[in-house]
């Protein structure tokens, strides 16, 4: 009898939490949810509505581009697909919901309001969650007609924070090298590839490109002076310096956490070696040596560690020490000539170039030497590789159509697209950390 109540038991236990489960899953239905981590993640459909306010041909121009940027965003990030843009000639206010399209057929609809008078732009958004006839989130920006890419992009990043918890990239800058005609340039462009900028351009060589963590400055190197020489470039104050350091061909590698730091390489003893330099005082402190080529310098995220290349053991490979040079250990194994490391802005991963039958592509390896995985294939050299402030992408260059362009893909290796100019050889792009700076230079 004991055996057969506790047989009851079991199972009306089982039936209740079988009632409670379908339950809790008829009510998550009603709502939202994004596991940024999931490898079956399924793109949330989303439909953006824009008012026809007036039918001057600037501010259609204007609310056009607003909207298209917005789009080309959220459908870049992988979580959501735009299904349309629809133009009304009615409001929709905040506190009025029901003026909803009833026929809306997505989860979010996203409202805009796009205005241009005397010379100044507004643009207001606002987000609703359509199932749950929710206001979400709202924002109102003003700037200048030239900003309208900006205030997209800007509000692209905080409809990824709402709904992931994780900051968008789509307001950080991209810088790289530009070849045309025998000039060198300096660009800075959004990270879709537009609103580009020339920093510097010369006759002579510019290289090695490397954004400070709050994005304000750009370290790089140049001939121009007749000898390579490393300078910084300040976008909050216009001015640039140049940097004066003994030995030669002074690199960037990378900006310390804090800031205040540069990791570089020069050759001062005949091999090129690894340095920090104190931005402060510009004092130098060489932390890894040896008889063989030590180079390319990137810190972790928390400033304790340092990834770089070297030839120590043959071909070049990847290297991680730590900062004061100790306790050095190779996390790259196959491929015969591994360069370019690049630490994740969450400090687990480190993507770099890596030579695999003859052709050099991107790969990504966990810091402790494990989970080697390639994320580009096929025709071309794929090099350089620099990540999003957010971990969701990298930038890398490519001549898998014959010329060097600048990419951008996700971070596992899919949606590879490419954003550079039409003409001109481009290498060597860095991913700022942070949003786009507002200065000029």
């Amino acid at each position: 009898m004991k055996n057969k109540n506790r047989e009851f038991l079991k199972r009306a236990i089982l039936f209740f939490i079988f009632l409670f489960l379908s339950f809790n899953t008829v009510l998550v239905k009603a709502k939202v949810y994004i596991d940024i981590n999931s490898p079956f993640l399924r793109k949330i459909p989303v439909i953006i509505g824009g008012y026809i306010l007036d039918d001057e041909e600037s501010s259609k121009k204007l609310r056009e581009e607003t909207t298209a940027v917005l789009k080309d965003d959220l459908d870049y990030s992988g979580y959501f697909d735009v299904k349309e843009i629809l133009y009304f000639k009615t409001v929709l206010e905040k506190e009025n919901f029901q003026k909803l399209p009833e026929d809306i057929d997505a989860s979010i609809y996203i409202n805009s309001k796009i205005t241009y008078q005397n010379n100044i732009l507004t643009v207001e958004f606002r987000l609703y969650d359509v199932v749950e006839k929710k206001f979400v989130l709202g924002r109102r920006y003003r700037g200048r007609a030239e900003d309208v890419r900006r205030i997209s992009h800007r509000f692209a990043d905080q409809i990824l924070e709402k709904v992931t918890g994780v900051r968008g990239p789509f307001e950080s800058k991209i810088a790289y090298i530009s070849e045309t005609k025998g000039k060198k340039r300096l660009i800075v462009s959004d990270y879709d590839g537009s609103n580009k900028k020339v920093v510097r351009e010369n006759n002579t060589i510019i290289a090695s490109p490397v954004w400070s963590r709050d994005g304000k400055k750009l370290a790089y190197t140049s001939y121009r002076s007749g000898k390579p020489s490393l300078y910084i470039a300040d976008f909050s104050t216009g001015k640039e310096k140049r940097i004066p350091l003994p030995g030669t061909l002074p690199l960037a590698g990378d900006w310390s956490p804090s800031g205040n730091k540069l990791a570089i390489t020069i050759t001062i003893d005949g091999n090129p070696d690894i340095y920090i330099l104190n931005l402060d005082s510009n004092k130098i402190e060489k932390i890894i040596s040896s008889r063989y080529i030590d180079v390319s310098p990137s810190f972790s995220p928390d400033g304790t560690k340092i990834a770089f290349t070297s030839n120590r053991h043959g071909s070049p490979q990847i290297f991680v020490s730590d900062l004061n040079g100790r306790n050095i250990r190779r996390v790259s194994y196959e491929g015969s000539y591994n360069a370019d490391p690049a630490w994740s802005p969450e400090g687990d991963k480190i993507a770099f170039s890596s030579r695999n039958n003859g052709r050099f592509h991107i790969a990504v390896v966990n810091r402790d030497g494990t989970g080697l995985r390639y994320l580009t294939e096929g025709l071309g050299n794929d090099e350089a590789p620099s990540w999003s402030p957010d971990g969701r992408f990298i930038t890398f260059t490519s001549n898998r159509n014959g010329i060097y362009k600048i990419y951008i893909m996700s971070s596992n290796g899919t949606n590879q697209k490419k954003i550079g100019a039409k003409i001109g050889k481009e290498t060597e792009p860095h991913w700022s950390l942070r949003k786009s700076y507002r200065g000029t230079f």
